[in-house]
C-alpha cells in the first residue's frame, strides 16, 4: 500500500470575523483511495466501503455519522472523498446528534465544493485512527487531510476559550492538538 507524504499545513490564524481558520496546502499529493487504487483482495468492510465509493463517485463525498458509545462521549460526523474529488480536506463535526451533524457536514462539503470558505482547524493525524476509521479505510492510507469544523457555545465562545461552557469543551475535542498535548474525555480513547 502506497503511503503519501504528510501535506504541509499552514498555521491557524484569525480571520476577519475573529474565528480561527486554517487553509491547508495540499497540491501535489496523490490519492490512494479505493477508487484510485482498488485493493487486489477487496476491502475489510466490503458493504460500507462500496456505499462510500458510490457516494464519492456520485456526489464527490460521503458523510458518515457515528453515535456516541461507551468510549466516545459525543456523536460525530465526517466526510470521505473531498481529497479525491477536490484535493481538499474532509470535514468533521462533533457534539451534536448524528441527525444534526450529518447534514451540517454535507452542507459544509457542498459549500466548500462550490468555493465557499469555512471556519476550520486541521485535525492532527494522531486522532485519525480512533475517530475517522472509515475515512482511513476509504483512502487506504493515513494521513489524509481532514479539518475540524467548530461552532461556539450558546454565548458565542469556542471550546478553547477559558469562559466556554463545560459541555462545549467536553463535546468538542481540540483535535489540532497532538493527543499527548491534551486532556479530557477524548484523550483516553483508543
Amino acid at each position: 500500500m502506497r503511503r503519501p507524504d504528510r501535506p504541509t499545513e499552514s498555521s491557524p490564524s484569525r480571520g476577519p470575523s475573529g474565528v480561527l481558520s486554517c487553509a491547508p496546502r495540499m497540491d501535489g499529493f496523490p490519492c490512494s483511495c479505493l477508487l484510485c487504487e482498488p485493493p487486489a483482495r477487496g476491502t475489510a468492510r466490503e458493504e460500507r466501503d462500496r456505499r462510500t465509493a458510490a457516494s464519492v463517485t456520485d456526489f464527490g463525498r460521503h458523510v458518515r455519522g457515528v453515535g456516541a458509545n461507551g468510549d466516545a462521549p459525543a456523536n460525530r460526523a465526517y466526510s470521505n472523498g473531498p481529497w479525491r474529488t477536490l484535493r481538499g480536506p474532509g470535514v468533521c463535526v462533533f457534539g451534536l446528534r448524528v441527525e444534526t451533524t450529518t447534514p451540517i457536514v454535507n452542507t459544509v462539503g457542498a459549500a466548500i465544493r462550490d468555493g465557499h470558505q469555512a471556519a476550520i482547524r486541521p485535525v492532527h493525524p494522531r486522532w485519525y485512527t480512533d475517530f475517522l476509521g472509515a475515512g482511513i479505510d476509504f483512502h487506504q492510507a493515513p494521513p489524509l487531510p481532514i479539518t475540524r469544523l467548530f461552532r461556539p457555545d450558546g454565548a458565542g465562545r469556542f471550546p478553547w476559550e477559558e469562559e466556554a461552557e463545560e459541555h462545549c469543551r467536553a463535546s468538542r475535542p481540540l483535535f489540532w492538538v497532538p493527543r499527548s498535548g491534551t486532556a479530557g474525555p477524548w484523550s483516553g480513547i483508543g
